[in-house]
């Protein structure tokens, strides 16, 4: 697939259905996208990655987008630029260099030039992914959120080798206790939620059969919102049970008629 590169607001150029690479100060963006004349974007944000499987960047989910009306991106960690051993990032960047808030503010731009409301836009994701989704949402005002099986607690990863991975390339080692003070909101989605004031209009569709991702992500999640008056779009958890999936995403046909139901089709 050949690749077109752009600078950030050089929104003109996604003309055509294709690869593209945004160019930021710090970092490189790896998309694809697929163009539409419908006002409608829907956003697919990338989870674990195993590298002797697949070569970065890869574009997740986008056989999806051939039943889905309207702009459909797919992104590519730039977390695994940092180091060739990383095989999730969840969009953190670096201690210096927060990724997802550029991506978001691309996103914004984005959305204004093809006269897409945010209100018309959603991102999804599973997992890492999920998280990547509930961040970008959070910080697009007024977006969509489908998350599945979401990590919503970074700290609590179950794999703390993949965890510190990603903490030695983009943080310098840094410890929890520093990461709590200075930087819990970019670890947490409840204390994201709490520093914007803002939860936004989120679904998030947890399988009974995952119970490490409800103890530890869905549960705090949860807990950190209790008693707090912060302003909400909307959030929803919808279990399902399916022992087959555990972890692991429905298949796109059980997602596609979420997908279409919340982004209004």
């Amino acid at each position: 697939m050949q690749k077109t590169r752009m600078n950030a607001d050089e929104y003109d150029l996604l003309a055509e259905t294709g690869w593209y690479v945004v160019k930021f100060q710090h970092f490189e963006l790896n998309i694809y996208f697929r163009s539409s004349d419908v006002k409608r974007a829907f956003v697919v944000s990338p989870g674990f990655m195993k590298r002797e499987d697949y070569a970065h960047p890869y574009f997740q989910r986008i056989k999806m987008f051939d039943e889905l009306d309207g702009i459909a991106i797919s992104l590519a960690d730039p977390s695994l630029d940092l180091a060739e051993d990383i095989q999730i990032g969840w969009m953190l960047g670096s201690r210096w260099v927060n990724y997802a808030e550029t991506v978001a503010k691309f996103f914004e731009g984005l959305f204004e030039h093809f006269g897409i409301r945010n209100d018309q836009a959603l991102f999804f994701g599973s997992s890492g992914g999920g998280f990547i989704s509930l961040v970008l949402g959070t910080l697009v005002r007024g977006a969509k959120v489908l998350a599945m099986n979401p990590q919503t607690e970074l700290l609590r990863f179950h794999d703390i080798r993949e965890l510190s991975r990603v903490l030695e390339a983009g943080w310098g080692g840094i410890s929890n206790m520093t990461i709590y003070r200075n930087y819990h909101h970019r670890f947490s989605i409840a204390a994201l939620w709490e520093k914007e004031q803002h939860i936004p209009n989120v679904t998030v569709m947890v399988n009974t059969y995952d119970a490490w991702h409800i103890e530890h992500h869905i549960a705090p999640m949860i807990k950190g919102m209790v008693n707090k008056e912060i302003e909400t779009g909307g959030l929803q958890i919808r279990f399902f049970s399916s022992e087959a999936a555990g972890h692991n995403p429905l298949p796109a046909s059980a997602l596609i008629p979420v997908i279409k139901e919340l982004n209004g089709i």
